[in-house]
């Protein structure tokens, strides 16, 4: 009989990530006038992002730090000329003016423009029109009568695909298959209330969330109604959903919105009750074989460093959304906040970060409201305007991140954020 040799059995060899994809993040200022202005980054020199998410706030770039007066937000999205449905960009904007007997409020949204903001009422303020190119992309603003901050997070790569689109909401509990022709291993999305090339002056209405191929999903919903003598905004977390809507004047869930069937055709969005003429702007992404993850945490109440974790890989990009809430996943209708209500969203890379803020008071008279677009990665403003927690990112780590806190608040408040590998 032979002699059998056993071998000893190989250490597992760690495995990197996988799919060429680069991120980064650009900040810019409207230019004040029309007139088209290029916004790029080093990263992306010889490469044409295949999306950009944009964001920005009502922060007069000349004002530091924050901004007082008609606060307002704008999410948008572009992706590469000719990629999906006859047009290439879409943005949304809504807002609240300060310093009202009684709050007025706003919202719009359009193709075309990825980013904008509105003057009171409906008028658009500033009007800007993204065109992806090698290095980043030209913002042509058709309508600009003012100096505001905004931001762009690209991911370019030759392995990675994405669409930037929207879906109309319908019918009670439609379940709505939305084929966009590519691997979905997560979906951003934003809306405010509103249809496409729609503007409503009656309530002002943010959403932002995730949703990933894993069943993972998240959203804050804000939202604030018109002809409040005093602020009177309602927020919520939710944990099982990706979108919805918060009625303005009752604190009531409207609806909500969560994401399944993600597959290489795209994915399906299903409304919980009748979600009216609302519209759903989202970012698909195909990460080209890496692995993204949506992940919690609450704010420390010291400063220093707070590890988050539970991704399990090493992330080379975050996007952060968080509030003043101090709990998820409330009972409705909700009761007004004695404080105030924030509504934030920052992009991080491990060279980048940018941050943009908007903050209404609750029993003001008449209501306070803040805007501030800033270099961190975490930023929460206060009653006055003050900013009450602020963090920038210390390192991304094998397992999520680590955020160096240096402002905090005796309770802490409650984020979650996409990482992506």
């Amino acid at each position: 009989m032979g002699v059998v040799q056993v071998l000893p059995y190989p250490s597992a060899v760690a495995v990197g990530p996988v799919g060429n994809l680069v991120t980064a993040i650009s900040g810019f200022v409207t230019p004040g006038t029309n007139s088209t202005i290029s916004v790029t980054h080093p990263d992306l020199s010889g490469i044409t992002p295949k999306v950009a998410l944009v964001l920005g706030s009502r922060h007069n770039a000349l004002a530091d730090p924050v901004q007082s007066g008609q606060s307002g937000f704008t999410i948008g999205a572009e992706h590469v000329a000719g990629r999906f449905s006859g047009f290439d960009g879409l943005g949304f904007c809504s807002g609240s003016r300060t310093a009202q007997a009684s709050t007025t409020v706003q919202k719009y949204q359009a193709l075309g423009p990825a980013y904008f903001t509105t003057d009171y009422g409906i008028t658009i303020f500033n009007n800007g029109n993204l065109a992806l190119k090698s290095g980043g992309t030209d913002i042509a603003f058709t309508v600009s009568s003012g100096a505001y901050h905004g931001s762009v997070l690209f991911f370019g790569g030759s392995d990675i695909d994405a669409v930037a689109s929207y879906r109309d909401l319908g019918t009670a509990a439609s379940l709505q298959n939305i084929e966009i022709g590519c691997d979905t291993d997560a979906i951003i999305t934003f809306a405010n209330g509103s249809r496409i090339s729609n503007g409503r002056a009656s309530s002002h209405a943010l959403s932002f969330g995730f949703a990933t191929k894993d069943g993972q999903q998240r959203c804050l919903l804000h939202t604030e109604a018109n002809a409040q003598a005093a602020g009177a905004p309602f927020a919520a977390i939710l944990t099982d959903a990706c979108a919805g809507e918060i009625n303005p004047s009752t604190g009531a869930l409207s609806y909500k919105l969560t994401a399944s069937d993600f597959d290489d055709l795209g994915f399906s969005l299903q409304s919980n009750v009748n979600a009216g003429d609302d519209t759903v702007g989202f970012i698909a992404l195909d990460l080209g074989g890496r692995r993204c993850k949506i992940v919690e945490f609450t704010s420390p109440t010291s400063t220093g460093t707070l590890s988050v974790t539970g991704a399990g890989f090493t992330p080379q990009t975050a996007i952060i959304v968080g509030s003043n809430l101090e709990s998820v996943n409330p009972t409705f209708p909700l009761s007004t906040s004695a404080l105030m209500s924030n509504f934030m969203v920052s992009t991080v890379t491990a060279d980048d970060e940018r941050c943009h803020v908007m903050k209404i008071a609750s029993s003001a008279d008449p209501t306070s409201t803040h805007c501030w677009s800033t270099e961190k990665a975490v930023a929460i403003l206060g009653p006055t305007g003050t900013p009450t927690i602020t963090a920038n990112l210390g390192a991304f780590t094998t397992d999520g991140m680590e955020l160096a806190f240096d402002t905090v608040t005796a309770i802490g408040k409650r984020f979650f954020a996409l990482l992506i590998e």
